[in-house]
């Protein structure tokens, strides 16, 4: 129940997890609808051989309602995602031991800008597609790769400094998601690759399938931020003669 004077108190966790929940749903639902419905076209390369998954971009394309499933998706993500960079820039402020060190705080800043621009790069491969403008979509493909995986690592070494017990759980979970995304998107450019370079049946496939445990293993690695801050909340507030505030409660 909200304390008085709140209009609302949602915990963190929640937002987290719902914030979390819209690509995976998006990203299921939209393989279901361009296998069943799309087959064909979302499976198609220039390669002219069988393949039997779609990748993201071309689920996401041209094709209704895929695109807009999956638009939608990553649009009410984007927000509290936004939201969520400056909440866990304050978690790592706030180090008992190193909070008050230069290269700590400066690492710190490079973790929120990291994470920033993953959002923006992620918003702009979603919303501008590969047939639409593919060089736009490939350098937001690229930079989200980059902003991704340069976040988890930085993120994790600070989490890593702050050596308190009960955060060990979460940094060796952190440990084991970064290493999967990294291995897991080595190995989907070299599909990739050889996708392009031998036009070999199915490869584009399994380059496909890779690419959506890309998406999942950075999903599973900002789960776990569940675990860091579960007391914490996000209110809405109405003062007296003032107009209504949001809050967030660490």
């Amino acid at each position: 129940m909200a304390p008085p004077g709140r209009l609302l108190h949602i915990p963190y966790s929640y937002v987290l997890f719902t914030m979390l929940l819209l690509p995976t749903l998006s990203l299921l639902s939209m393989t279901w609808i361009s296998v069943t419905y799309h087959f064909e076209s979302v499976t198609r390369t220039h390669c002219r051989v069988p393949n039997f998954a779609p990748s993201i971009s071309a689920m996401a394309g041209d094709n209704s309602p895929e695109k807009q499933i999956w638009r939608f998706g990553i649009a009410f993500y984007s927000v509290p995602r936004v939201l969520h960079g400056f909440v866990a820039y304050n978690h790592l402020s706030h180090s008992p031991l190193l909070g008050g060190k230069l290269w700590y705080r400066l690492l710190n800043l490079l973790v929120l800008f990291t994470i920033q621009m993953q959002n923006l790069a992620l918003f702009t491969l979603s919303f501008v597609s590969s047939s639409e403008i593919y060089s736009i979509h490939e350098v937001g493909f690229i930079s989200f790769i980059v902003f991704s995986i340069a976040h988890m690592i930085v993120f994790t070494f600070l989490y890593n400094t702050r050596r308190q017990p009960k955060d060990q759980f979460a940094f060796r979970l952190r440990l084991i998601f970064a290493f999967l995304h990294i291995s897991i998107f080595a190995f989907s450019g070299y599909l990739f690759i050889r996708h392009n370079k031998y036009c070999e049946p199915y490869m584009y496939s399994y380059y496909a399938i890779f690419e959506y445990l890309v998406v999942l293993t950075n999903i599973a690695f900002h789960t776990v931020d569940m675990l860091d801050i579960p007391g914490s909340s996000y209110s809405l507030c109405l003062a007296l003669n003032s107009p209504a505030r949001s809050k967030y409660n660490g």
